[in-house]
């Protein structure tokens, strides 16, 4: 199989159809470099925004409150459940959709990278928060109970951090907190 594979990459090397020097010459323009940045610093924001963002729908879907329990797992289910090509279509043509919102002119209102950066991050944060949700749950019982004890005991904490620190030291080496 691994001889197989490496005979053809070989001939995908070797074959002179392919213009290897015109796919460097593509591949190296300034264009396509500037797009491969624009991509990477979106990646980086998104991810960022998103995580933040899906932490807060997170502990809202946590939340004894129902009315943000609901909220939380309403946003979820629609941006997981909506395509990102669909969302991001949407948010595009936003302007042309609801030409004013609130006396507000939305025609020109959004370029096409805080487009981008909205409906990525919004979409990013469906899924963020069902990690972070996961995450939460998979916390022990033993090691919440184990952390309010420490906390009630004046140990590690104050009695208001019992209940963000049990995920800390899971995730942490032994020895450095």
């Amino acid at each position: 199989m691994i001889v197989l594979l490496a005979l053809g990459l070989v001939s995908v090397v070797r074959n002179e159809a392919f213009q290897w020097d015109v796919v460097a010459q593509y591949f190296t323009s300034a264009s396509v470099l500037r797009g491969l940045g624009l991509t990477l610093w979106l990646t980086a924001l998104v991810m960022v925004l998103g995580f933040a963002l899906g932490t807060l729908l997170a502990v809202l879907r946590l939340s004894a409150n129902p009315v943000l329990r609901w909220v939380s797992w309403g946003y979820i289910w629609f941006f997981r459940s909506t395509p990102i090509l669909v969302q991001l279509l949407f948010w595009f043509n936003i302007g042309m959709l609801y030409p004013q919102i609130l006396g507000v002119n939305t025609v020109n209102l959004l370029g096409p990278v805080a487009v981008a950066v909205i409906g990525l991050t919004l979409h990013e944060a469906a899924y963020a928060a069902e990690v972070v949700r996961g995450g939460i749950l998979s916390v022990d019982r033993g090691q919440i109970e184990a952390a309010e004890s420490s906390a009630s005991a004046g140990g590690a904490g104050s009695p208001g951090s019992s209940s963000r620190r049990p995920c800390a030291p899971s995730s942490r080496r032994p020895g450095t907190c």
